[in-house]
């Protein structure tokens, strides 16, 4: 801005702070600093969703993690921690049903869902 406008020209913090002024900001406010927050985030591993998803694996060990999520609504990941960590569940359909005996379980499933529904 100097080469155009020469010496007499308002520098760039300058520009800054009257940015942040009118935009309603403190600008002695540090950004570095956390502001306040509405609250904490809602969180997904709740008693709730803890027992359903226990209810949904219990008759079909072979069922996805990303089939628990969308029956429950919440994230895979959080499905995944809650097998996991919280029950203590292992290899929750690591290939997906294969077996005559695992598309008969599969086909209950609809029964679980629907279940899982009036439960809620």
């Amino acid at each position: 801005m100097k080469t155009v406008y020469g010496e007499m020209c308002t520098s760039d913090c300058a520009v800054r702070k009257w940015v942040k002024i009118f935009k309603g900001e403190d600008p002695k406010e540090t950004i570095l600093r956390n502001r306040k927050r509405s609250g904490r985030p809602l969180s997904a591993s709740v008693t709730a969703h803890r027992e359903n998803v226990d209810f949904i694996i219990r008759p079909n060990r072979r069922v996805k993690q990303k089939e628990i999520a969308n029956a429950v609504g919440i994230s895979k990941e959080r499905v995944h921690h809650i097998v996991t960590a919280v029950l203590g569940y292992r290899k929750v359909c690591p290939l997906g049903p294969k077996t005559a005996h695992c598309r008969d379980e599969s086909a209950e499933k609809g029964h679980v869902y629907s279940t899982l529904r009036a439960f809620n």
